[in-house]
């Protein structure tokens, strides 16, 4: 028989909450842009890169900030977006690196 080692209801609560922020394709796309830019990027130079509207990039922002993956800072009129340092970073350079595999 396979046991499951037990992890705390927090963490798996968390990695939930994570799972859901990563599972929209234009919040995806913008945070993999983010991992590949070293700086402050202003949200129209983000929207540029992943191939979406600026509307949409800021929408995906501001959903992001909220829940503490990336972090904001104005910028004269500009907004400018960063990664935190989270457990999702991790995560984001796994599947950069990692090759996309079929799950059945």
């Amino acid at each position: 028989m396979h046991t499951t080692p037990s992890l705390p209801e927090e963490t798996i609560t968390t990695w939930a909450d994570h799972c859901r922020t990563l599972s929209n394709a234009k919040r995806l796309r913008i945070l993999l842009v983010l991992h590949s830019t070293p700086t402050p990027t202003p949200v129209t130079c983000l929207a540029k890169q992943a191939e979406m509207s600026v509307n949409h990039a800021s929408r995906a922002l501001v959903y992001l900030a909220g829940k503490g993956v990336v972090e904001g800072k104005r910028w004269g009129k500009q907004m400018l977006y960063s990664l935190k340092d989270t457990p999702v970073v991790d995560f984001l350079t796994y599947i950069k690196e990692a090759p996309p595999t079929d799950v059945e």
